[in-house]
């Protein structure tokens, strides 16, 4: 059987591996070399990885802090402030959480607000009867 006869059939000759020596002798000089070549050529020794624990380049730092940096400036530009319900209201607990996370929503419940109103009404007698 010839290789014309079998030509466009899909049929492979089992010698037409022979007729790749000039691509065997290059993937060997690329090996001994140290180069790398794509597909069937290259060396499966090795792990193809090599990226672990190696240390971020300057250029790498220097993208990565000016994303953080623009990540942040867009925070503070679009800061939604959380609403405060009962202004004159207002407990230790909150103000620190205000001061830590302004976005945070506030809301008293109904009896935490009795209660301070309560304490607040106790304040201002207690100043009354003094004076």
């Amino acid at each position: 059987m010839n290789k014309a006869d079998c030509q466009g059939t899909g049929y492979k000759d089992p010698t037409s591996y022979l007729d790749n020596k000039p691509f065997e002798t290059e993937a060997r000089n690329a090996r001994d070399t140290g180069r790398c070549l794509s597909g069937t050529a290259r060396d499966n020794s090795m792990a193809p990885g090599g990226k672990i624990n190696r240390p971020k380049t300057d250029l790498q730092k220097n993208v990565l802090k000016r994303r953080r940096l623009i990540t942040r400036e867009k925070r503070r530009k679009h800061k939604i402030v959380g609403a405060v319900v009962d202004k004159d209201l207002i407990t230790v607990h909150h103000l620190k959480k205000r001061a830590s996370c302004p976005r945070a929503n506030i809301t008293l419940s109904g009896k935490k607000k009795r209660k301070l109103i309560k304490q607040l009404r106790h304040v201002q007698k207690a100043k009354e009867s003094m004076d």
